[in-house]
Formats: structure tokens, sequence, C-alpha cells
């Protein structure tokens, strides 16, 4: 049941309800917001249905230590930077991108992925980027993104390069802008 409404504009609406619009139904345009428990939900069709999605802060990871805001290697395999549980997209709106903050010494090339662990897929992946300094590389072509709740980790590897030059990575952020 509606609670309280406000016209957004364009035939979009804000309203607050009473019950978990992913379990009770609201009429409500698509692109529409609901209010429910202190969490704000975005309608993802038209009509009376239950097709919403929590929208929530983007999620971040800081990378790096007690010397160094990052961490580096020259690791020819993936090397695991960070792990951060993915609620899944039956609890969340879908994230539209990965982000890495990275940057490279000398001439190496850095490959970055974000591995779901729990199923054992690839989420997203860039490959050869170069760059010093803080870099920002973005992947909008995220795939096998879970329903359900899975376990992800941001991972770096250095992929070209003479020896001693290495990958870093600084930081990520799964996006949903």
């Amino acid at each position: 049941m509606l609670i309280g409404s406000t016209d957004l504009g364009d035939g979009k609406f804000c309203v607050t309800v009473d019950a978990d619009p992913r379990s009770t139904s609201v009429d409500l345009p698509m692109g529409s917001l609901a209010i429910y428990a202190g969490q704000v939900f975005q309608k993802l069709d038209d009509g009376d249905t239950t097709n919403f999605c929590r929208i929530q802060a983007d999620d971040q990871v800081s990378i790096g230590g007690e010397t160094n805001p990052y961490h580096e290697t020259e690791n020819a395999s993936y090397v695991t930077v960070a792990t951060l549980v993915f609620a899944g997209t039956q609890r969340v709106c879908n994230p539209t991108a990965a982000k890495w903050i990275m940057g490279v010494t000398g001439d190496a090339q850095a490959d970055l992925r974000l591995q779901d662990v729990t199923n054992s897929l690839t989420i997203a992946e860039l490959t050869g980027q170069t760059g010093t300094g803080l870099v920002i590389k973005t992947q909008t072509t995220l795939t096998n993104l879970p329903v359900g709740e899975a376990v992800f980790e941001v991972q770096i590897k250095k992929s070209a390069g003479a020896g001693g030059n290495k990958a870093r990575i600084y930081g990520f952020c799964l996006s949903q802008r």
C-alpha cells in the first residue's frame, strides 16, 4: 500500500510503501522509486509488478598496506588483492561498470580481473593495460553476474614488460553508474 507519493516528472514517481516492493506488487512506471524500511528500490518495468531492485552505494575497495597505497606484482599469474561480497542481482540493482585504479612501472602491462570465486566465473577483465601514476580503467561489459550472493576477488597480473617493472593496483569500484 502506498503511504505517500511525489511526482518526479517525466512520468516517474517516488513513493513510500508499507511492504517490501520486491514481494508486494506496486503499480508504478519503470524508473520510479519506492522507499521501504529506509531502503530505496527502483522499478524495472511498467505496471503492477514486484520487479524492483535495491539501489545501493557503489562497492569500493581500497588496496594497499602500511607502507604503500597500492599492491604491486611482477607475477605473470593472477594475484588476488581484495575480496568483497556481491549481494546478488536479486537483491541489488545490477552494476554497470567495474573500475580499477591502476598504474605500471616502466614498460609493464597489467591485466585486471574481477572473478566470482563462488561460481568460478569471470565478471570483468581488461588486458594489456598501461599508464603511470593513478589511472582509472573501466570495463562496462559485466558478464555472469550471479542472482544470489557470491564472493568476488579483485585480481591483477603483469602481462608484459621487462624484469623489475611492475603492475600496480590502488583501488577498485563496482559501480551502478
